[in-house]
């Protein structure tokens, strides 16, 4: 492997060298596809006098980084001395190799373990590398942060009750990173990385329910001891050669509507109802944005109504991102059945389709791109849904594999898929972590989350995104609100075209 030097790359270690030197913490933006881990190997390599930690989201991203630096070392012929804690290796093995190894790779759940048991340890490090450094953010957090054991926390228990349950933290930061953060040595220096940095979480200010943008929240968390540089995509467009590469990593969106009359009118019912309450509840939060409440239901005061809405919000997810055989039951709840009864005036059974006709257009979308000769790849919410699209696309006699949170090797369903398959069937199994070998990518559903929408889009290097939704629904609403701000926080690579 030959490594290509870009400007970009270069631009940035050198902006991260002049930090070291001003004794700054820095952020790094920088859009999937356009070489993290070129710019860790490149601080490694160019920082031969410091030590250097660099921690990974997950153990896939760690391994596919360990093999990097392995062949980049190899055929630049560098002795770089590095390595990397593994889970399940012996803790006394964890601390010779923090030790002995000038370069360190290692996930935070592993480091949090080593460093507690060692805390002597985190005194070594001269730069910490925290790669995919917006992860470390909750999506729903407490304003203030307190530890205190007295503070309660409502949670949704096996029952499907809410119940309040003490000793729980309230913290901004994700497990482990609330406790590895402490961990980590305040005279080191700390350089995030990630492709979105635009993105805000809610915040309970305790009065109300707000939004706030990650980016303060990691700079008064992770990054509040040092001084911080913050080197956006924007300044890297106007200062280096990366628009060049945008261009090549240009993904193109479009999206297809499925119209079904009995999915818009059970859908209609359950919106209305939805927004009923959420209005409601709004005006008891003090804010004007009922949609936030939506996203912020565990935040709110445990009461009859928060349940309802829950069952409510979760029948509709389900109506759209599964199918009939899994979303009845979320349906035939007394209460939701009821409704749909009483404002259709139909008997329950004759609401309900017999099959996903979501399901059934993909697979002759599918079918159609394979009999041209392209590999495709669909991406599910639910497992359920991911097996359920394997099965019907398997009946058309495609080569199907699938990928689930339940695969042991994703590299070899990969490297299978790639040398035999026709489809990869996949759920949210790392979508960040993962790079699919195909030209066209189906989503079969969306979230809300626009980082996590913008990072499943991009799996796909260079490939044909298809976005299904039911019209005249919420969903089309969802999609087309996804789709503008996608386009709005990350317009690099991205073209969309409707149908």
């Amino acid at each position: 492997m030959k490594l290509e030097r870009r400007f970009y790359q270069l631009y940035i270690v050198h902006q991260i060298k002049k930090c070291l030197e001003r004794n700054e913490n820095c952020i790094v933006e920088l859009d999937a596809g356009l070489g993290k881990r070129v710019i860790m190997y490149l601080l490694a390599k160019h920082l031969p006098d410091k030590n250097i930690l660099i921690i990974t989201p997950s153990r896939a991203s760690l391994a596919d980084t360990a093999i990097f630096f392995e062949e980049m070392s190899r055929t630049e012929k560098i002795n770089m001395r590095f390595d990397y804690l593994k889970q399940g290796m012996p803790h006394q093995l964890r601390k010779k190799v923090l030790e002995e190894s000038r370069v360190v790779l290692s996930t935070p759940i592993t480091l949090t373990r080593t460093l507690s048991r060692y805390p002597e340890l985190a005194q070594k490090w001269d730069l910490v590398i925290i790669n995919e450094v917006d992860k470390i953010v909750k999506r729903i957090a407490y304003a203030e942060e307190t530890s205190d054991m007295e503070d309660t926390v409502p949670r949704l228990t096996t029952a499907n009750r809410f119940s309040v349950t003490k000793g729980v933290r309230k913290t901004k930061l994700t497990y482990p990173w609330n406790e590895l953060i402490k961990l980590i040595s305040k005279k080191c220096i700390i350089v995030g990385m990630s492709g979105t940095l635009r993105d805000k979480h809610i915040i309970h200010t305790g009065e109300k329910i707000t939004l706030k943008d990650e980016i303060k929240t990691l700079l008064e968390t992770v990054f509040r001891a040092k001084k911080t540089k913050i080197i956006t995509m924007d300044e890297l467009l106007k200062k280096t050669d990366v628009w060049r590469y945008t261009q090549k990593n240009l993904t193109i969106i479009r999206t297809i509507a499925i119209h079904d009359e009995k999915i818009q009118t059970i859908d209609r019912i359950l919106s209305e109802e939805i927004e009923s309450i959420l209005k409601r509840l709004a005006k008891k939060e003090h804010t004007n944005d009922y949609t936030v409440i939506e996203k912020a239901i565990s935040l709110l005061e445990d009461e009859p109504t928060k349940f309802k809405l829950i069952r409510l919000v979760l029948a509709r997810r389900f109506l759209v991102a599964t199918y009939p055989q899994h979303y009845i039951q979320f349906l035939n709840k007394s209460f939701i059945k009821q409704l749909l009864e009483r404002k259709t005036n139909k008997e329950f059974n004759e609401l309900i389709p017999k099959e996903s006709s979501k399901i059934k257009k993909l697979c002759e979308i599918v079918e159609a791109w394979v009999k041209q000769g392209f590999k495709v790849a669909i991406l599910s919410s639910f497992v359920r849904t991911t097996q359920r699209i394997a099965k019907a696309l398997r009946e058309r006699n495609l080569k199907v594999f699938t990928l689930t949170g339940a695969t042991l090797d994703k590299e070899e369903v990969l490297r299978e898929f790639k040398n035999n398959g026709d489809v990869l069937c996949f759920s949210p199994v790392g979508e960040r972590d993962i790079d699919l070998p195909v030209d066209v990518l189906i989503i079969h559903d969306v979230i809300r989350t626009t980082k996590t929408m913008y990072q499943r889009m991009k799996r796909g290097r260079r490939s044909f995104v298809l976005i299904t939704f039911y019209s005249g629904t919420h969903e089309e609403q969802k999609v087309s609100s996804l789709l503008i701000e996608v386009r709005r926080k990350y317009p690099w690579t991205i073209r969309v075209y409707k149908e």
